[in-house]
């Protein structure tokens, strides 16, 4: 059916109005089994590549296929394309002036200075955020599709809305819209929903091209930002300009997941930073740390182990306006770094674009 405003503007006022139920999603727990809450903390630096134990489960869905070792060399495998990350969904519409700034696989974010739109495809099978307590605020079909909206947190500013965009498959949009008049929300996150497109995947630019993709390995996830959330008011963590591509493979007898990580995020006038010499959250100890120049730059090669996993990083500052940091986890990765000669002279392999998006490249593997 076509929207519109006027026929809803009650029915929202109620929604708006209604006290949550025991149990009710608020934003942050809706978005916890998806790439946003991911995007927070690997984009914040927090976690530095020891996401490995539910690293296992992305990998069953990897986005590039893994294949058998080149006969060039026994420490890469050939590429199944230039581009290991594509996007599968994309807005068919925003509100003038509204643009896309970040996202993942399969959550994007835009907006403008008063308003955000953060847009998530759930996986096939996956159950609808108001199913826990039952699915019972009905909104407009979009599409001829069944909807509801979900109740988040007031504190926050943002309005659910959840629908079944194709059998079994669910999207989830939530939004914050200017002054959150309700008409207003409505009509616009209507509009939002029913231009949403999902299944084509696109290619997006990342700020890094790699020689190979890591010997054995899958692509575990892709994050990228071309500029901060952009409606000011909305106070979300992880808010810097950047991207970060993981690799990883599991070792089936120890269940160990073996990372590479690829982060990037603009320089600041203190290298290294209290931040950057974290690892999982915690500060790494001196004695672990060893100040280095590499090709003419400030450098840091990090040696710890974060969880009892072993955790060799470096990281580069200012290659062109940005910080690049490289994060080996566990045994298997830290043997594919022994085969390039060393995290030093795999780094040098990698061709770092730096921090302006204008410069990134689809053209990612090999």
């Amino acid at each position: 059916m076509t929207y519109r405003s006027a026929d809803l503007t009650a029915e929202f006022e109620a929604l708006a109005n209604t006290t949550p139920p025991p149990g009710t999603f608020d934003l942050d727990a809706a978005r916890a089994r998806g790439a946003i809450v991911r995007r927070r903390r690997r984009m914040a630096k927090a976690s530095s590549g020891l996401v490995a134990t539910g690293l296992a489960a992305v990998l069953a869905v990897s986005l590039v296929p893994n294949s058998a070792p080149s006969a060039a060399s026994a420490t890469t495998n050939p590429s199944a394309g230039t581009d290991p990350f594509a996007s599968t969904i994309s807005f068919g519409w925003l509100p003038d002036g509204a643009r896309v700034s970040g996202g993942s696989a399969d959550e994007l974010t835009a907006g403008d200075s008063t308003s955000q739109f953060n847009l998530t495809a759930l996986a096939a099978g996956s159950e609808p955020r108001c199913q826990p307590n039952g699915c019972t605020t009905k909104a407009p079909d979009v599409n001829g599709h069944t909807a509801y909206w979900i109740t988040l947190t007031a504190h926050s500013g943002f309005t659910g809305l959840d629908w079944e965009y194709a059998p079994n498959a669910w999207a989830e949009l939530d939004a914050k819209v200017g002054d959150n008049a309700s008409s207003t929300v409505a009509s616009i996150m209507h509009k939002v929903a029913e231009n949403a497109q999902f299944g084509t995947a696109k290619p997006i630019p990342l700020p890094f091209h790699l020689p190979a993709i890591p010997a054995g390995m899958k692509a575990a996830f892709a994050l990228w930002r071309t500029e901060r959330e952009i409606a000011p008011d909305v106070r979300l963590a992880g808010n810097g300009v950047g991207a970060d591509l993981e690799f990883g493979i599991q070792d089936r007898s120890t269940n160990a997941v073996s990372t590479m990580e690829y982060l990037i995020q603009p320089s600041g006038s203190t290298f290294p930073t209290s931040e950057e010499l974290e690892v999982n959250g915690k500060q790494v100890p001196a004695g672990d740390i060893q100040h280095v120049t590499v090709e003419g730059r400030q450098a840091v090669v990090i040696n710890t182990t974060a969880d009892k996993a072993p955790v060799q990083e470096l990281i580069v500052h200012d290659i062109d306006g940005a910080d690049f940091t490289l994060t080996a986890v566990n045994p298997q990765a830290m043997a594919f770094l022994d085969s390039a000669g060393g995290i030093i002279d795999y780094y040098k392999s990698i061709e770092v674009l730096g921090a302006d998006p204008n410069a990134w490249t689809t053209d990612v593997i090999g």
